[in-house]
């Protein structure tokens, strides 16, 4: 078994959205290094792709060290194998809501916040983080491995939220459903979690158009606008927002990466260039390099 510590060390810096960022620049560029890394680090045999060291990474993470990096994997896979056919939907990670850092919001037909606790996560927190999150999502769950259901069951007795269990195989599973929470809705919270287009968008469909200002004033009224709407209203509005914060690429597309990438490749939401240079860079081999995003795994 790897050193716990330095196994997510090397998960973070090789299945992390920044390092993505780069492969989806640079591409082959990039891709020298990483295969003397993951030779190195003994995940990747001469010959073999930077794919298959990735995956030979994420497959001893899941299996030792089941960081947030499995689950988000896991909460990407299951939303984008549900994307079939059902409209515009968005998988919006790392949105800061209030206080809190919202892992994920899961946005389609249905609205639901997810925070995920792993086992190595101290639940002390999570008071706090449920009550800054019904802020704006009045469905809230919790994500934890399934020797923490009791837990975690004990400390969202007798309130709103929901349970999702991941298991040793990390197969997901639905405990208790969310209840709606609509009594902690906070306006001024969701104006401050959303970009400017958006709560300018929402100002204008509830008010009409809106005169041009100074970028120095532009929040404060829109702001002061938005705290006269309905709470409940408003959270509708929020959440058609941010499912505006769809993908570029089909779903289809995302189904052809590995699941070891798949949430920092939703959260960089690549251009189709951007995607080739990653196939590219997933594909290659060193000098033996053969396959493109033409002859591997193509748009």
């Amino acid at each position: 078994m790897n050193n716990p510590d330095r196994l997510q060390a090397q998960a973070s810096s090789f299945l992390g959205s920044a390092h993505l960022r780069k492969a989806a620049l640079y591409g082959s560029l990039l891709a020298e290094s990483d295969l003397q890394n993951l030779e190195e680090f003994g995940y990747l045999q001469t010959g073999a792709r930077i794919e298959d060291g990735l995956e030979n990474l994420y497959r001893e993470l899941s299996k030792e060290y089941r960081s947030e990096i499995v689950y988000k994997n896991r909460l990407a896979r299951r939303f984008i194998s549900q994307g079939r056919g059902s409209g515009q939907r968005a998988f919006v990670q790392e949105l800061r809501v209030a206080d809190s850092i919202l892992d994920i919001a899961s946005i389609g037909t249905q609205v639901e916040a997810l925070e995920i606790k792993t086992e190595y996560d101290n639940p002390d927190k999570l008071a706090k983080q449920l009550s800054d999150y019904w802020k704006i999502f009045p469905k809230v769950s919790i994500v934890c491995h399934e020797s923490k259901v009791e837990l975690y069951s004990k400390r969202i007795a007798n309130t709103p939220a929901g349970l999702i269990a991941m298991t040793d195989r990390c197969a997901l599973r639905r405990i208790t459903k969310p209840s709606e929470n609509h009594s902690s809705l906070d306006v001024r919270t969701m104006v401050e979690a959303l970009r400017k287009p958006e709560y300018s968008s929402i100002i204008e469909r509830l008010f009409g158009r809106q005169p041009a200002m100074p970028n120095t004033d532009h929040f404060r009224h829109h702001l002061d606008l938005a705290l006269q709407a309905n709470p409940r209203l408003f959270a509708r509005e929020t959440a058609r927002q941010l499912r505006q914060r769809t993908p570029r690429l089909p779903a289809t597309i995302y189904r052809t990466l590995p699941e070891s990438i798949l949430a920092s490749s939703l959260r960089l939401d690549p251009s189709e260039n951007q995607y080739r240079m990653i196939v590219n860079w997933l594909n290659y081999i060193g000098d033996k390099n053969v396959l493109s995003v033409s002859q591997g795994k193509a748009i």
